[in-house]
C-alpha cells in the first residue's frame, strides 16, 4: 500500500510534457496561470518518482477487482443452479412422494402446501 500523505499539497493536474532544448522531454508543472510552480517542487518531484510504484499498485488493484467480479458471476451463476435443483427437488416431493407428512408436533400435514410455499421463497413470488 503506498503512503499517498507524502503526495499532499502536490501541484494538481493538468500536467503536460514539453520538449526543451536539443529535443529534451521535461516535465514543467505550472499553475492554472501558467507560472512555474516552484513551491511544491519537492513534492511533485516525489509524485513523479512513485509514478512506477503507483502504476504497479493500480495495475494490482486492476487485477483484484477483475478477478473479483469473475467470482461473483461465477457465485451467482452456482446459486441460480442450485435454486433450480431445490425447485427440481420440490417438483419431485409433490409428484412422488404421498401428499401428507408428519409435522414437529405429530400432526399429518398436507405437503403440497410446503412446496408451493418452498417455490414461493426461491422465486420470490408472492
Amino acid at each position: 500500500m503506498i503512503d499517498t500523505d507524502k503526495y499532499e499539497g502536490h501541484t494538481p493536474a493538468p500536467w503536460e510534457v514539453g520538449t526543451w532544448k536539443q529535443g529534451i522531454s521535461v516535465i514543467g508543472i505550472c499553475d492554472l496561470d501558467g507560472r512555474l510552480v516552484m513551491d511544491m517542487a519537492k513534492v511533485n518531484a516525489q509524485l513523479i518518482a512513485d509514478a512506477p510504484l503507483i502504476l504497479e499498485e493500480l495495475i494490482h488493484y486492476k487485477k483484484l477487482y477483475e478477478y473479483r467480479v469473475e467470482r461473483f458471476r461465477e457465485d451467482r451463476a452456482e446459486i441460480e443452479r442450485l435454486r433450480e435443483a431445490i425447485l427440481e427437488f420440490a417438483d419431485y416431493l409433490e409428484e412422488k412422494v404421498t401428499p401428507y407428512m408428519t409435522n414437529d408436533m405429530h400432526e399429518v400435514v398436507p405437503i403440497g402446501g410446503m412446496v408451493s410455499d418452498l417455490h414461493k421463497m426461491i422465486k420470490g413470488d408472492d
